[in-house]
């Protein structure tokens, strides 16, 4: 995504821009207003103005669940990585109403720690982790993602 519309809005005239580094979310612009989203290894922590002060500040648990929330931050909140990145998304978009993370294929919620519809990728008897579809990553959040909703 690269800007949102408020409702009958001109092309010219988005309601929200976001600055992409290839794959990698940069800043979001917001009624003139410029915040950058510095990620870790799971999602983006920390977001600054531009003089620099941080404006807001999360953590998660391994599975995707809101650990702190501090001031301004946004909807994307899981699911980090350099592997992530290269696929074509950075994170997971989460969805107010539900909780539920949208991972392009299916969604995964947070609470449980799965997904919530079977993996359409099968699994293999060589590898029993991936014979459980519902699971995240194997159930080995902390060291592999699945960005996109598909086994890897």
């Amino acid at each position: 995504m690269i800007a949102e519309y408020a409702g009958g809005a001109a092309p010219s005239a988005p309601s929200r821009e976001y600055i992409y580094v290839g794959s990698q979310l940069l800043a979001t612009i917001e009624s003139g207003t410029t915040k950058y989203h510095h990620p870790d290894q799971l999602s983006t922590r920390v977001f600054t103005d531009s003089t620099g002060s941080k404006v807001g500040e999360r953590g998660h648990y391994p599975f995707g669940e809101v650990w702190y929330e501090t001031g301004q931050t946004n909807k994307w909140k899981f699911t980090r990585s350099t592997r992530a990145a290269h696929s074509g998304q950075a994170s997971y978009e989460r969805d107010n109403e539900s909780a539920l993370d949208y991972a392009m294929f299916r969604y995964d919620s947070t609470r449980p720690g799965r997904f919530m519809t079977p993996d359409p990728v099968a699994g293999s008897i060589a590898d029993p982790q991936s014979l459980n579809r519902y699971a995240y990553t194997r159930n080995d959040p902390v060291n592999l993602v699945d960005p996109l909703g598909l086994e890897f």
